[in-house]
């Protein structure tokens, strides 16, 4: 007789794990959101740790300039964000950072782990980046001819 109650015990154990989880994820949820992606990815960073990436962080390239946490650029500007991890670190493989885009439309250029991604932003918005342990490159590309552009990082 026990051997025919085991299962339906699992099951009701399993059931009762997906009931908690499902409650959990309505409780946490994402905060109002369209997408819910804000949400799951500041608590994804929060439980990691996850450090935040500033102009100090990074090399920049030929034709940008750093100015504190403004960078400004005319035509085109790598920032590279080095790899980090290896050995017993205790500081976090994964950064994240805030680009706000100045007055001036530009072109943004992402290569992480191999794969890239290609955006327009508009004047004024942010665009929030993460960098895994690989670290990665990021190119803007100024799409004024007669101003220069700038972004910050923060």
């Amino acid at each position: 007789m026990d051997d025919a109650r085991k299962p339906v015990i699992v099951a009701i154990v399993v059931g009762i794990v997906v009931v908690l989880v499902f409650a959990l994820g309505i409780g946490f949820g994402g905060g109002g959101d369209a997408d819910g992606s804000r949400g799951w990815q500041d608590r994804l960073a929060a439980i990691g740790g996850a450090g935040q990436l500033s102009v100090e962080d990074v090399m920049l390239g030929s034709g940008c300039d750093a100015d504190g946490a403004a960078v400004r650029f005319a035509g085109e500007c790598a920032i590279t964000v080095a790899p980090r991890g290896g050995g017993l670190s205790l500081a976090s493989p994964v950064r994240r950072a805030e680009l706000r885009n100045g007055a001036e439309p530009i072109r943004l250029t992402l290569v992480l782990e191999g794969q890239v991604i290609s955006q327009e932003v508009d004047p004024g918005d942010e665009q929030r980046l993460t960098f895994g342990p690989e670290g990665g490159t990021l190119t803007l590309t100024c799409a004024a001819f007669l101003n220069p552009c700038a972004v910050a990082l923060g």
